[in-house]
């Protein structure tokens, strides 16, 4: 991306109070920062804000780091970068999570013929930690491997969501194709002393 992706600001905002606006999550939030020194534009509207506990492990450490300090018995997993989700659509995955059995439950859906898991947003159990830390501890951390753990249900996405909820930004070319430009600020040598 060129920088961090909580850098990120559509229309003046940050990505995260652009996601925390159309989500309108009524329950508890939580934010997982891979730097727990850095200040987040928008995460005093956040509950709760967690440092990853090993960080550079990408996204399945920060869910382990969320399942670890949640104090609720499940929670749905989010990234900051997909400004195309709303409240209905983690609605729905939440019911859908809550009458399963499962330990967590990722989504699948139809793209050009193939079908393809997408690992957010997921539904995900307090008790069902231990097969997650095995994966990291093996060194696999694509989130698409949760798909694989015996206590996880993949089910069809509907297919009313349009292409837009799986928009995420990745690149400057995919951030700019949603609206969204890097912000960073510069900081001069001299001004670090």
């Amino acid at each position: 991306m060129g920088g961090p992706k909580y850098a990120l600001k559509m229309n003046g905002k940050s990505i995260l109070s652009v996601m925390l606006d159309q989500l309108c999550w009524q329950g508890r939030t939580m934010l997982v920062v891979q730097d727990g020194g850095k200040t987040v534009d928008g995460q005093e509207r956040v509950d709760r804000i967690l440092a990853d506990t090993i960080p550079g492990q990408g996204p399945l450490r920060g869910i382990v780091t969320a399942l670890d300090c949640c104090d609720t018995k499940s929670l749905i997993a989010v990234p900051i970068d997909m400004p195309g989700l709303r409240s209905a659509h983690l609605m729905w995955i939440l019911e859908q999570g809550l009458k399963s059995q499962a330990q967590r439950l990722l989504l699948r859906r139809m793209v050009c013929g193939h079908a393809v898991i997408e690992p957010f947003p997921a539904f995900f159990r307090m008790c069902g930690t231990a097969p997650i830390r095995n994966l990291l501890d093996r060194g696999r951390r694509a989130l698409r491997e949760l798909a694989d753990l015996p206590d996880t249900c993949v089910i069809g996405a509907p297919t009313s969501w349009g292409e837009q909820v799986w928009t995420n930004m990745n690149t400057p070319a995919e951030a700019s194709a949603v609206g969204a430009r890097l912000v960073t600020r510069r900081v001069d040598s001299a001004e670090g002393i």
